[in-house]
């Protein structure tokens, strides 16, 4: 129950500006790490040029503007190795 000076108070204050503003979501897992269109050269430095996971992330952030951490890289490394090869050819031949 609003009182007369709750009202009052309320019309008092201004407005909030109203944008074309979107609800914040979460990054949907379906759409995948950043990474994955990128996947190829990574694995190419890192099993054929013996790139570390730094020298990966730097690449990444030099050549591709995307700073992620060594530990991400890794992360996702391990991820394709561990993962079905099915599971790429079908995101691959979506795009």
């Amino acid at each position: 129950m609003r009182t007369p000076f709750l009202n009052s108070l309320l019309e008092a204050m201004p407005k909030p500006l109203i944008k074309k503003s979107h609800p914040v979501h979460h990054k949907d897992k379906s759409k995948g790490s950043p990474l994955d269109k990128y996947r190829c050269e990574i694995m190419a430095l890192r099993h054929q040029c013996q790139c570390s996971y730094g020298e990966i992330a730097l690449w990444l952030q030099h050549k591709k503007n995307i700073t992620i951490s060594k530990k991400s890289v890794y992360k996702r490394i391990q991820y394709w190795n561990e993962a079905p090869h099915d599971v790429f050819k079908s995101k691959e031949t979506a795009d």
